[in-house]
């Protein structure tokens, strides 16, 4: 049975699609590349150019040092990796269809009334976070 070390770059693009809960073709719309390449890039078929490593990084707001860090030590770590909720909704919201956006704006607009009147009727000011 053959098996294939992945590198760290490969298995840190892996985590990142996976905290984003992206699939492999999401991934590569996100990143305006063809469907395979994000495939091709965790299974080690294709390189982690600069390239891929710098668009991922913009992408999804990773420290694109981390990104490069070969070490096995720099998986480990965690803390280079900013999960930002906005992106992610963002990420999925493209994804959507226009009637299912329109949705989607209607449901995030009662949400925000609700939280507006629920702060009315407490103590508490409203942060908005």
């Amino acid at each position: 049975m053959y098996t294939i070390k992945h590198t760290v770059q490969q298995m840190k693009i892996k985590k990142i699609r996976k905290i984003y809960g992206i699939t492999q073709p999401q991934m590569a719309e996100d990143l305006s590349v063809p469907k395979g390449t994000i495939k091709r890039l965790e299974s080690g078929s294709l390189p982690a150019k600069e390239m891929y490593l710098k668009y991922i990084s913009l992408m999804y707001h990773i420290n694109y040092d981390w990104l490069r860090d070969p070490s096995e030590q720099s998986l480990k770590d965690e803390s280079y990796i900013t999960f930002n909720p906005m992106h992610q909704v963002s990420i999925l919201f493209k994804q959507l269809r226009p009637e299912h956006k329109k949705i989607v704006v209607s449901l995030m607009s009662e949400l925000v009334a609700l939280d507006h009147k629920d702060a009315r009727n407490t103590s508490t000011p409203y942060s908005g976070e």
